[in-house]
């Protein structure tokens, strides 16, 4: 009955995922879950505007959209979110890096790269300012 026993117990945990195995992420720094978890999401939030151009300079709010990418600006896109009038925007991700570049119909021709990139960790928000410098 005994070797039975172990068999089953052997069985069970592999069915439910047993491992120790710690997460593993394909380069970007996004955790992959073992055995079929789920990786609580983060939250970055912000606005995203337009600065400078020629003497006075202005500085307005923008609507248009925000793509959020993984790895560089260029990278792969994880993510893709408007904006409201006011240039305020929120958007939920896996804990990682990302770089986020602003797009408005208002600014054509140039995207417009976050300064830094912002690094999201689970169940918080990162605040952050899209702003698109024009000459």
């Amino acid at each position: 009955m005994k070797p039975l026993l172990a068999a089953a117990l052997a069985a069970l945990a592999l069915a439910t995922g047993c491992n120790s195995d710690k997460p593993t992420d394909h380069g970007n720094g996004t955790p992959i879950p073992v055995g079929g978890g789920v990786v609580a999401k983060g939250d970055v939030a912000g606005t995203f505007s337009m600065v400078g151009g020629p003497y006075p300079g202005l500085a307005r709010k923008l609507s248009g959209r925000i793509d959020i990418h993984s790895g560089s600006p260029t990278g792969r896109l994880e993510a893709s979110v408007r904006t409201a009038k006011d240039g305020s925007f929120t958007a939920s991700v896996p804990p990682g890096r990302y770089w986020l570049v602003g797009r408005s119909r208002h600014v054509t021709g140039v995207g417009c790269p976050g300064v830094h990139p912002v690094t999201i960790k689970p169940g918080t928000t990162a605040h952050v300012q899209v702003v698109c410098a024009v000459p």
